[in-house]
């Protein structure tokens, strides 16, 4: 009897150790998991903190990223102001031409081969007046100067030829050639087949011109299209 006791007694003082310890290592792990509440507490409002310092600094690279788009933006919108200001004045100058500058311009377009968008950047009128002007005054001339194409005389000849000439060919009286200009494609077919020109491969104006030994002119006849032959 008294060794069965002495076993009990031994159990029941064992396992109040081993509560003890349970008890003990529940205590242990319990202000572990505190700890690290606390800790993942601390290590979230660091990250908070941080994440809010990051946020301000991007709206502050944000709103400096802004600011010279705005101004690129409000550049141009005052350029164009000022550009339709300038044109609009320009336009009010130049609603029409002096007769002299409207001369000046049919000249330059004959002399120097000037294309109308060109003319009309330098006389500050639009391409279309300027085209306007150029079909009247090329048809004033036609009327008004035609009488200048004359053929001059043998004696006129022979007392305004340049030395040059005169040592070489004492007896020219003129310079002869068959000229090809382009122009524009015509609307009707039977047009654009008769000025096509297969050696310039667009669509000409053929006619034969004559000057003097001293450089005035002295025939022109009337155009034929590109397609025509030179011999004919």
């Amino acid at each position: 009897m008294q060794q069965e006791t002495d076993a009990l007694l031994k159990e029941f003082e064992e396992k109040k150790k081993s509560r003890k310890l349970a008890e003990e290592i529940e205590m242990i792990l319990h202000a572990c998991n505190e700890r690290k509440a606390k800790r993942m507490l601390s290590d979230e409002q660091e990250m908070d903190e941080e994440l809010i310092e990051s946020d301000e600094e991007l709206i502050e690279t944000i709103e400096s990223d802004e600011e010279p788009i705005e101004s690129d933006v409000e550049e141009p919108v005052a350029e164009q102001e000022s550009h339709d200001n300038e044109s609009q004045g320009a336009c009010e100058w130049s609603i029409s031409l002096s007769l002299e500058d409207e001369l000046l311009l049919t000249l330059c377009c004959l002399r120097l081969g000037l294309r109308i968008e060109d003319l009309a950047v330098r006389f500050f009128i639009s391409s279309t007046f300027a085209s306007r002007i150029l079909n009247k005054w090329i048809d004033l001339l036609y009327v008004h100067v035609k009488f200048l194409i004359k053929w001059p005389s043998h004696e006129l000849c022979q007392q305004n030829m340049p030395m040059v000439i005169k040592e070489i060919y004492p007896l020219c009286i003129s310079i002869i050639d068959c000229s090809e200009i382009f122009i524009e494609m015509p609307k009707k077919y039977d047009a654009r087949c008769k000025t096509y020109s297969n050696y310039k491969s667009h669509n000409t104006a053929k006619f034969f011109v004559s000057i003097t030994p001293f450089g005035t002119n002295s025939f022109l006849c009337q155009c034929w299209g590109g397609r025509v032959s030179d011999k004919n």
